[in-house]
């Protein structure tokens, strides 16, 4: 390797840990190098799911850690069951009241002209708990 690349190399590990630094408990998560990024349908495999209501929350984590989204809507979620290819619930939107119920998910304004949503601390503990 030449030092520019070297000096190169370094600088992108230096930016990936300080972005990690600045997150602190809410970094996203990534791959080790020359891994394969988790796809949504190993991801719904490891957590084993128990229902759609469970369904629903695992898709709304995995695109907020895995995919970096910030606010999901019910397009977003019935494009996750396509992906992870899960029979999509009949009503969706019941899925997402029912983790709001309990606290899991709230609301976030809109996104592309749809009402939209985000996990709260207290769903991401949950799922970040059951890694332990």
């Amino acid at each position: 390797m030449t030092n520019i690349e070297e000096l190169q190399k370094i600088l992108t590990d230096h930016e990936e840990r300080i972005k990690v630094l600045e997150l602190g408990n809410h970094a996203p998560l990534t791959n080790p190098p020359g891994s394969k990024k988790m796809s949504l349908k190993e991801f719904l495999i490891s957590k084993k799911p128990k229902g759609d209501v469970e369904k629903t929350l695992l898709i709304a984590y995995y695109f907020e850690k895995y995919e970096h989204k910030e606010k999901f809507n019910k397009k977003d979620i019935v494009e996750g069951f396509k992906m992870a290819r899960e029979q999509t619930p009949k009503n969706t939107t019941d899925k997402i009241q029912k983790n709001i119920k309990k606290g899991l998910i709230m609301d976030m304004g809109e996104k592309d002209g749809f009402k939209a949503w985000t996990l709260t601390n207290s769903g991401n503990q949950l799922i970040d708990q059951d890694d332990d």
